[in-house]
Protein backbone atom coordinates (compact mmCIF):
# COMPACT_ATOMS: atom_id res chain seq x y z
CA UNK A 1 0.00 0.00 0.00
CA UNK A 2 3.00 2.18 0.66
CA UNK A 3 3.89 2.18 -3.20
CA UNK A 4 0.61 3.68 -4.25
CA UNK A 5 1.55 7.53 -3.51
CA UNK A 6 -2.39 8.44 -2.89
CA UNK A 7 -1.93 6.39 0.15
CA UNK A 8 1.15 8.02 1.49
CA UNK A 9 -0.29 11.36 0.86
CA UNK A 10 -3.45 10.31 2.76
CA UNK A 11 -1.55 8.90 5.44
CA UNK A 12 0.93 12.08 5.96
CA UNK A 13 -2.18 14.05 6.19
CA UNK A 14 -3.95 12.34 8.79
CA UNK A 15 -0.74 12.39 10.43
CA UNK A 16 -0.41 15.91 10.33
CA UNK A 17 -4.09 17.05 11.91
CA UNK A 18 -3.12 14.84 14.65
CA UNK A 19 0.33 16.38 14.94
CA UNK A 20 -1.50 19.89 15.09
CA UNK A 21 -4.69 19.30 16.27
CA UNK A 22 -4.69 16.48 19.05
CA UNK A 23 -1.21 15.84 19.77
CA UNK A 24 0.42 19.23 20.59
CA UNK A 25 3.19 19.72 23.63
CA UNK A 26 1.09 21.63 25.70
CA UNK A 27 -2.07 19.21 25.19
CA UNK A 28 -0.05 16.24 25.35
CA UNK A 29 1.64 17.51 28.24
CA UNK A 30 -1.49 18.69 30.11
CA UNK A 31 -2.82 14.97 29.53
CA UNK A 32 0.46 13.69 31.12
CA UNK A 33 0.21 15.57 34.25
CA UNK A 34 -3.07 15.06 34.75
CA UNK A 35 -2.59 11.38 34.76
CA UNK A 36 0.72 11.65 36.64
CA UNK A 37 -1.30 13.22 39.36
CA UNK A 38 -4.00 9.89 39.45
CA UNK A 39 -1.16 6.98 39.34
CA UNK A 40 2.08 8.59 40.58
CA UNK A 41 0.84 8.55 44.62
CA UNK A 42 -0.51 4.84 44.42
CA UNK A 43 2.87 3.89 42.73
CA UNK A 44 5.13 5.00 44.88
CA UNK A 45 2.82 3.89 48.16
CA UNK A 46 2.81 0.38 49.38
CA UNK A 47 2.77 -2.02 48.55
CA UNK A 48 3.16 -0.75 44.82
CA UNK A 49 6.30 1.03 45.45
CA UNK A 50 8.11 -2.95 45.87
CA UNK A 51 7.09 -3.24 42.65
CA UNK A 52 7.75 -0.22 40.71
CA UNK A 53 10.40 -0.46 37.50
CA UNK A 54 11.14 3.07 37.84
CA UNK A 55 12.74 5.44 40.68
CA UNK A 56 10.60 7.89 41.09
CA UNK A 57 13.10 10.10 39.39
CA UNK A 58 12.65 7.98 36.55
CA UNK A 59 8.97 8.15 36.22
CA UNK A 60 9.16 11.81 36.09
CA UNK A 61 11.95 11.89 33.32
CA UNK A 62 10.11 9.54 31.11
CA UNK A 63 6.90 11.72 31.69
CA UNK A 64 8.26 14.86 30.60
CA UNK A 65 9.61 13.23 27.69
CA UNK A 66 6.46 12.05 25.85
CA UNK A 67 5.71 15.29 24.27
CA UNK A 68 9.04 15.60 23.16
CA UNK A 69 8.88 11.91 22.04
CA UNK A 70 6.18 12.60 19.47
CA UNK A 71 7.70 15.39 17.64
CA UNK A 72 10.92 12.80 17.19
CA UNK A 73 8.52 9.90 15.98
CA UNK A 74 7.14 12.11 13.58
CA UNK A 75 10.61 13.41 12.64
CA UNK A 76 11.60 9.80 12.03
CA UNK A 77 8.55 8.91 9.84
CA UNK A 78 9.10 11.82 7.92
CA UNK A 79 12.72 10.38 7.19
CA UNK A 80 11.39 7.31 6.51
CA UNK A 81 10.18 8.04 3.53
CA UNK A 82 13.20 9.34 2.38
CA UNK A 83 14.70 5.50 2.96
CA UNK A 84 14.50 2.68 0.81
CA UNK A 85 11.54 0.41 2.09
CA UNK A 86 12.86 -2.21 4.46
CA UNK A 87 12.83 -6.25 2.92
CA UNK A 88 13.58 -9.60 3.63
CA UNK A 89 16.61 -12.05 3.50
CA UNK A 90 16.08 -15.70 2.33
CA UNK A 91 17.13 -18.25 3.14
CA UNK A 92 21.28 -19.12 1.92
CA UNK A 93 21.19 -21.84 -0.51
CA UNK A 94 24.44 -24.35 -1.13
CA UNK A 95 25.05 -24.50 -4.82
CA UNK A 96 28.07 -26.16 -6.61
CA UNK A 97 30.42 -25.48 -3.41
CA UNK A 98 29.41 -21.79 -3.54
CA UNK A 99 26.74 -19.56 -1.01
CA UNK A 100 24.12 -18.38 -2.86
CA UNK A 101 21.96 -15.95 -0.90
CA UNK A 102 18.68 -14.19 -1.86
CA UNK A 103 16.76 -11.55 -0.50
CA UNK A 104 13.67 -9.07 -1.85
CA UNK A 105 14.28 -6.31 -3.50
CA UNK A 106 14.24 -2.59 -1.44
CA UNK A 107 11.45 0.18 -2.82
CA UNK A 108 12.72 3.75 -2.98
CA UNK A 109 9.28 5.90 -3.22
CA UNK A 110 11.65 8.51 -5.25
CA UNK A 111 12.57 5.66 -8.02
CA UNK A 112 16.07 5.87 -7.11
CA UNK A 113 18.38 3.57 -8.04
CA UNK A 114 19.46 0.92 -5.09
CA UNK A 115 22.59 -0.57 -4.44
CA UNK A 116 23.01 -2.84 -1.55
CA UNK A 117 26.19 -3.99 0.65
CA UNK A 118 26.08 -7.25 1.42
CA UNK A 119 28.03 -9.02 4.78
CA UNK A 120 28.75 -12.68 6.21
CA UNK A 121 29.72 -12.62 10.06
CA UNK A 122 30.53 -15.14 12.60
CA UNK A 123 28.84 -12.81 15.31
CA UNK A 124 25.28 -10.86 15.05
CA UNK A 125 27.55 -7.72 15.93
CA UNK A 126 29.51 -8.35 12.91
CA UNK A 127 33.18 -7.80 14.68
CA UNK A 128 34.45 -10.71 12.58
CA UNK A 129 33.57 -10.54 9.13
CA UNK A 130 34.14 -13.11 6.93
CA UNK A 131 32.83 -11.81 3.50
CA UNK A 132 31.42 -8.20 2.51
CA UNK A 133 30.49 -6.91 -0.74
CA UNK A 134 29.37 -3.89 -1.92
CA UNK A 135 27.36 -1.66 -4.80
CA UNK A 136 25.74 -5.04 -5.45
CA UNK A 137 22.65 -3.85 -7.93
CA UNK A 138 20.87 -7.05 -7.91
CA UNK A 139 19.29 -8.64 -4.66
CA UNK A 140 21.96 -11.47 -4.38
CA UNK A 141 25.39 -12.48 -3.43
CA UNK A 142 27.09 -15.54 -4.14
CA UNK A 143 30.75 -16.35 -2.13
CA UNK A 144 32.91 -19.49 -1.09
CA UNK A 145 31.06 -22.35 0.81
CA UNK A 146 31.90 -21.21 4.56
CA UNK A 147 32.72 -24.14 6.81
CA UNK A 148 30.42 -25.70 9.32
CA UNK A 149 29.17 -23.20 11.94
CA UNK A 150 26.58 -20.32 12.97
CA UNK A 151 26.91 -17.38 10.54
CA UNK A 152 25.13 -14.07 10.23
CA UNK A 153 23.86 -12.18 8.09
CA UNK A 154 23.20 -8.03 6.82
CA UNK A 155 22.19 -6.34 3.77
CA UNK A 156 21.86 -3.04 4.11
CA UNK A 157 20.16 -1.05 0.74
CA UNK A 158 21.34 2.62 -0.41
CA UNK A 159 19.65 4.47 -2.60
CA UNK A 160 21.54 8.36 -4.91
CA UNK A 161 20.44 9.91 -1.99
CA UNK A 162 22.80 8.09 0.25
CA UNK A 163 19.87 7.21 2.48
CA UNK A 164 20.52 3.27 3.80
CA UNK A 165 17.72 0.74 4.78
CA UNK A 166 18.17 -2.29 6.47
CA UNK A 167 16.24 -5.87 6.76
CA UNK A 168 13.44 -6.75 8.68
CA UNK A 169 14.96 -9.58 10.10
CA UNK A 170 16.63 -9.67 13.34
CA UNK A 171 17.99 -11.86 15.64
CA UNK A 172 17.74 -12.36 19.62
CA UNK A 173 20.17 -11.86 22.16
CA UNK A 174 20.37 -11.45 26.02
CA UNK A 175 20.33 -7.98 25.53
CA UNK A 176 17.34 -7.77 22.90
CA UNK A 177 16.95 -7.68 19.12
CA UNK A 178 19.58 -7.13 16.69
CA UNK A 179 17.98 -5.74 13.85
CA UNK A 180 18.51 -6.21 10.25
CA UNK A 181 20.60 -9.43 10.59
CA UNK A 182 19.48 -13.45 9.71
CA UNK A 183 21.15 -15.95 11.49
CA UNK A 184 22.19 -19.85 9.55
CA UNK A 185 23.95 -22.90 10.41
CA UNK A 186 26.38 -24.61 7.66
CA UNK A 187 25.89 -28.49 8.59
CA UNK A 188 28.61 -30.83 8.70
CA UNK A 189 27.47 -32.19 5.87
CA UNK A 190 26.72 -28.63 3.97
CA UNK A 191 23.45 -28.33 4.50
CA UNK A 192 21.66 -25.27 5.75
CA UNK A 193 19.48 -24.93 8.46
CA UNK A 194 17.83 -21.40 9.17
CA UNK A 195 17.53 -20.05 12.42
CA UNK A 196 13.76 -20.25 13.88
CA UNK A 197 14.29 -20.25 17.40
CA UNK A 198 14.62 -16.48 17.19
CA UNK A 199 11.19 -16.12 15.21
CA UNK A 200 8.18 -15.09 17.61
CA UNK A 201 5.65 -17.63 18.24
Amino acid sequence: MFKNEEYRRELTDVINTLRSDYLTPERVSEKVNSYKSVTKPYLYSMPDVLYAPLTEAEFEQVADNIPKEIEENYQRYLESLERPMPFYIGVPEPQEGKLTVNWDAAYDFDSENITYTFELARDCLFKDILFSDSAIRIPQAELDMPGAGQYFIRVTAKNESGKTQTAFDYYYTDDGKVYGTKCFYVLEDGSIEEDTENEDS
